[in-house]
């Protein structure tokens, strides 16, 4: 690895660090905002994602590295709208264009969150 990409991959991770910790900060839980699975079938995951209304869904392999996911992606009524994302934080900025493309309320439990972002 090179010393560029790896500080590349150290600012995804301060950038993740600090979204999880905004939601920690305002009393929401980072749950709601991002659901992680490791080494799961794909039908368990959209089993997963129906029973919330939206948010990032990351998917690590159990031995993966930290800021080294095999997929970021985003979903709305239990329907992945967007996948292969970069990054988590590149994930959040897109969640906003999501929901002012679609012209949809922020999700309750994630209402701070989103008015402070």
């Amino acid at each position: 690895m090179t010393f560029r990409s790896l500080a590349e991959s150290d600012v995804k991770v301060k950038r993740e660090a600090v979204l999880r910790a905004l939601c920690l900060y305002l009393g929401e839980e980072d749950g709601s905002l991002i659901r992680e699975f490791f080494d799961i079938e794909g039908d368990d995951i959209q089993r997963d994602l129906k029973k919330h209304t939206m948010g990032i869904y990351v998917i690590n392999k159990e031995d993966g590295q930290n800021g080294h996911y095999d997929d970021i992606g985003i979903f709305v009524e239990g329907e992945i709208v967007m996948d292969n994302i970069g990054s988590l934080a590149q994930a959040c900025a897109l969640m906003l264009g999501v929901i002012y493309a679609l012209n949809l309320a922020f999700p309750k439990e994630l209402k701070d969150y989103y008015e402070f972002i």
